[in-house]
């Protein structure tokens, strides 16, 4: 039977963002899967025990609120919104850690812990832990050929290629339990309330959050993209032009309804909001609003990357612009200018939306106004990575980076 091998650092005892924790011995621990072997995992994680301290001495204390985020836009929607907190500002950098591998995904956050997976869609990736407090690593684990992850309830959930999905505990990273699926996973799951929903090709999966036991299976047309959940509905849309809804809880169908005609290029994820189902055309081309009890066609919406709302609006991204749109009236808000291609999705945290462009710029935004409040100039070009906002805490990733502020 292959085995998980975890790698814990000693930086658990680290307090300061200066430390230089070292290495702590490492162990295999042998996991009986839940059907089948488990994927492969090795040793060999890249040494991030060095930290990069910003000034955090200097920067002012944060709005502590204990809200968290489940990984990409933060929540099981992907709304990229985080309504109740808000940032402090002037932007101030509190720690950064040097990331071996270019790509990297938009943190999750739980529990006064940060968790980031690199190396998403190559051979090897790396799932990480680190101090939400001072940035120390506190465990490292690879795995083969990762495609998404996802937090929830400190159990930190991964996808890969070989149709695996992997558990592994929030506060010391020990494998938890291994599920395999037919055919690959090629997109991150989603957990809400005790489940653990993931597409692997035309099917859609319940398993337990706790067991990894395939609570049902059920047959989808919108296969190709992740599920997103509202409402006690499931949320897919897909590459092959459908998009469909079925319940949370049995997996029975709800509705199922043609993308714009020639939207056959659905996102990764739709975005389910209390307004309706809102699924971009990564073709360029128009993307569809459906009504989220029927699967009536709404409306139609522009958008480069998934759009971001808050309590009344929403936020699309244009290449270098951003455009707030009011979501009743459909009337624009405000526009702004970045000053070169965005190549995340943009987060609203409050009454701010966050941005950030190729050239390694974070802005923050008022939502109300549109007007800059504050801004970060990164040292690296950002071309992968995400956004995500949780327990007061701003975090970036991308390109080799995980910045805190």
């Amino acid at each position: 039977m292959r085995g998980f091998i975890l790698l814990s650092l000693a930086s658990l005892a680290c307090s300061s963002p200066q430390a230089n924790c070292p290495v702590a011995d490492a162990g295999t621990d042998d996991v009986a899967p839940t059907d089948g072997a488990p994927s492969d995992a090795s040793l060999d994680v890249p040494d991030l025990d060095v930290v990069e301290a910003g000034d955090a001495m200097a920067c002012p204390p944060r709005k502590a609120s204990g809200t968290t985020s489940k990984g990409f836009q933060m929540d099981v929607g992907h709304t990229g919104g985080q309504p109740t907190d808000e940032i402090t500002l002037p932007l101030c950098r509190r720690w950064s850690v040097p990331l071996k591998n270019a790509y990297a995904s938009a943190a999750a956050v739980e529990d006064g812990r940060v968790f980031v997976v690199t190396g998403i869609g190559a051979d090897l990736g790396n799932v990480y832990a680190f101090s939400e407090q001072t940035g120390a690593m506190l465990w490292g684990v690879n795995l083969d050929s990762i495609t998404g992850f996802a937090e929830e309830n400190d159990t930190v959930f991964t996808t890969d290629l070989s149709g695996y999905v992997n558990a592994f505990a929030g506060d010391t990273g020990a494998p938890l339990w291994t599920r395999p699926l037919p055919n690959g996973v090629a997109v991150p799951p989603t957990p809400f309330g005790g489940r653990l929903y993931v597409t692997a090709a035309s099917s859609l999966n319940a398993l337990d959050e706790k067991s990894g036991a395939v609570l049902w299976t059920q047959t989808i047309d919108a296969y190709g993209g992740g599920p997103s959940v509202a409402g006690g509905h499931i949320f897919l849309a897909s590459g092959i032009g459908r998009a469909e809804a079925l319940d949370a809880i049995t997996g029975g169908p709800v509705w199922n309804s043609p993308l714009t005609a020639n939207g056959s290029c659905a996102s990764v994820f739709p975005v389910a909001t209390s307004t309706g189902l809102y699924s971009t055309d990564a073709c360029g081309g128009q993307g569809a609003i459906f009504d989220e009890t029927s699967g009536a066609r709404a409306g139609v919406f522009t958008s480069t990357h998934l759009p971001a709302f808050g309590d009344t609006f929403a936020v699309y991204s244009l290449d270098t612009e951003l455009m707030a749109i009011d979501v009743a009236s459909a009337a624009i808000r405000w526009t702004f200018k970045v000053s070169t291609s965005l190549e995340m999705p943009p987060i609203v945290v409050g009454h701010q939306v966050v941005a950030a462009d190729a050239n390694g710029i974070v802005y923050v935004i008022d939502a109300d106004t549109g007007k800059l409040l504050s801004s970060d100039k990164t040292d690296n070009i950002l071309q992968a990575g995400g956004l995500s906002e949780a327990d007061g805490m701003l975090f970036l990733s991308g390109n080799g980076i995980l910045i805190a502020y």
